[in-house]
C-alpha cells in the first residue's frame, strides 16, 4: 500500500501533495485524460468498412491500434504528474512537443497524412503546439515568485528542463534509479528508431511478418516509442522517482493487458511482437521496482522539490 500511495501521491506516501498548484496540476491531469481517452478510442474504435450495423462492428486492424495504446500510455504519465504536481515534467512536456515531437511529425508523417486524411492531420498539427503553449504559460505562472505574476526568464526555463545547477530542480547526486531511467529511455529510443528507419529488422528476428512491418502506422508506433524513451531520459536526468513508480504500474499492468493481451490476442499486431513487449516491459518494470525500493529504503526520498506545497520534495 505504501507503494500505491507513492504512485497516487496520497497522504502518507513519499510524494504526498498537500496543496496542488491552481493551474498547472489540473491542466496536466486534463491533458492526461484527453490523451488516455483518445488513445483508448483509437485502440478500440470500430472500422467503418466493417460495420454491418451499429451493433455489429469490428475494430480497426493493424498498428494503428498499437499507436492508440502508446497515446494512452503517455497520457498516464501526464495524469499522474498532475496528481504529484510535478512541474518539472510539465516543463519537459513543452520542450518535447515543440522542439522534438512537432518538427519530426511535420517532416515524416504529415506529408503523406495530409494527402489521405487532411482533417485529422490539421487537428494533429495544431493541438500539440496549442497544448504545449498553454502548458508553458501555466508553468510560468505556477513557478513565478510572489513579487512577479509571470516568470519571464527563458534561460531558467531550460535550466529547469535539464535540472541544471541553479535551476529549480537541480540534481547534485543522481541515484541509481535515475541512471536506470536514462538507460531504459535509451533502450526505448533505440527500439523506436529501429521501428521507424529499419522496420524489416523485426521480421528478420522473426518477431513480425514483413507485411505488418511495412505498415505506415508501424512507423508512427516507433515514433511514439521514441517519445516515451525521451520521457524516461528526462525523468532520469531529473532523478524523478515518482515517474519511475508510475512506470512500474504502467508496464506491469497496462502493457500485458491492453497491449500484449488485447492487441496480440485479437490479431491486431503480430503475436510474437505482443509476446516480446508483454515480457520485456514487465521485466523492466520489475527491475525498476527493485531499484525503487532500494533507493527509497536507503534514505529520505526527494522528488522534484517544487514548493512548500508538497510534504516531500521530488529529487535527491
Amino acid at each position: 500500500m505504501d507503494f500505491l500511495a507513492d504512485v497516487f501521491s496520497l497522504k502518507g506516501g513519499h510524494f504526498a501533495v498537500n496543496k496542488r498548484s491552481c493551474c498547472m496540476s489540473p491542466w496536466l491531469m486534463i491533458q492526461g485524460a484527453i490523451y488516455m481517452m483518445y488513445g483508448l478510442f483509437i485502440e478500440f474504435m470500430p472500422s467503418p468498412e466493417k460495420c454491418a450495423t451499429i451493433m455489429d462492428c469490428e475494430p480497426l486492424e493493424g498498428w494503428i491500434r498499437g499507436v492508440g495504446f502508446t497515446i494512452f500510455h503517455i497520457g498516464l504519465f501526464y495524469l499522474f504528474a498532475g496528481l504529484a504536481d510535478n512541474k518539472q515534467f510539465a516543463a519537459v512536456s513543452v520542450v518535447m512537443r515543440c522542439i522534438w515531437w512537432f518538427p519530426i511529425v511535420m517532416v515524416t508523417v504529415l506529408p503523406e497524412s495530409m494527402a489521405t486524411n487532411p482533417v485529422n492531420s490539421v487537428i494533429g498539427i495544431t493541438i500539440e503546439p496549442s497544448f504545449a503553449f498553454i502548458t508553458f504559460v501555466a508553468y510560468q505562472f505556477s513557478v513565478a515568485g510572489e513579487e512577479e505574476w509571470f516568470c519571464w526568464t527563458s534561460t531558467c526555463f531550460f535550466s529547469d528542463v535539464f535540472s541544471c545547477p541553479g535551476s529549480r530542480y537541480p540534481v547534485t547526486n543522481r541515484s541509481v534509479l535515475g541512471t536506470w531511467s536514462m538507460i531504459q529511455g535509451a533502450l526505448y529510443m533505440v527500439q523506436g528508431a529501429i521501428t521507424m528507419f529499419n522496420p524489416i529488422f523485426w521480421s528478420a528476428v522473426m518477431l513480425s511478418d514483413e507485411e505488418s512491418a511495412a505498415e505506415g502506422f508501424f512507423f508512427v508506433y516507433g515514433l511514439m516509442v521514441c517519445y516515451l524513451g525521451l520521457l524516461y531520459i528526462f525523468a532520469g536526468i531529473a532523478d524523478n522517482k515518482h515517474f519511475a513508480a508510475v512506470s512500474i504500474v504502467a508496464r506491469c499492468i497496462f502493457v500485458p493487458i491492453l497491449f500484449s493481451g488485447w492487441l496480440g490476442g485479437t490479431g491486431a499486431i503480430p503475436p510474437f511482437m505482443a509476446t516480446y513487449f508483454g515480457l520485456s516491459d514487465p521485466a523492466l518494470g520489475i527491475i525498476t521496482y527493485v531499484l525503487y525500493k532500494k533507493v527509497i529504503d536507503d534514505g529520505p526520498s526527494t522528488l522534484q522539490a517544487d514548493s512548500e506545497d508538497s510534504e516531500a520534495p521530488m529529487s535527491e
